[in-house]
């Protein structure tokens, strides 16, 4: 980020839709709509004070191709401008920081979502791995986040017990 200034940059609010396993009775608009007025009431901007949307989906995991294009009036995106960054929030995050640090944008909204009851998470996960030798042998996010858990104990000598103690203060805190 040469010739940009992170002091500029500052998450201002933030919100979410409920997670549950399904939403059955709402649309993938309906989630998104909600959580951008949510986002805005809470930080005491309107959409007008807007000026950049990135937007964080996964075709994949929503099951269909170019699945944001129904929804950018539900982000507010509308006559603005508008970039996609595939699949993860953090991604849209470090973009977003990078236009404002730049001084390309003074206020970014970031909207990442996904509906993954519309797919196979799991076979998708797969998918990313490469073809040949990782995805027939079943190699995929659990195998590959239990790898790096097993790495991480080698390396500090902790017990097993302790991801589980981390697992279940993290539950604990999200209530």
């Amino acid at each position: 980020m040469t010739g940009s200034d992170l002091s500029r940059v500052g998450v201002v609010a933030t919100a979410q839709t409920q997670l549950r396993e399904s939403w059955d009775d709402k649309q993938h608009v309906d989630l998104i709509y909600a959580a951008v007025s949510d986002v805005l009431a809470g930080s005491g901007l309107g959409i007008a004070d807007v000026d950049v949307v990135i937007d964080c989906g996964s075709d994949v995991l929503d099951g269909r191709s170019i699945s944001n294009c129904g929804f950018l009036g539900a982000m507010g995106a509308h006559h603005k401008e508008e970039s996609r960054v595939e699949e993860d929030g953090l991604w849209g995050l470090s973009y977003a920081a990078d236009k404002v640090a730049a001084g390309n944008a003074k206020v970014a909204l970031i909207v990442a979502y996904s509906k993954p009851s519309e797919s196979d998470v799991a076979a998708y996960y797969a998918s990313i791995a490469e073809p040949f030798f990782a995805r027939p042998v079943g190699f995929g996010q659990d195998v590959a986040m239990g790898l790096l858990a097993a790495q991480y104990l080698e390396r500090t000598g902790l017990p097993a017990d302790v991801l589980t103690e981390v697992a279940a203060q993290a539950w604990e805190r999200a209530g």
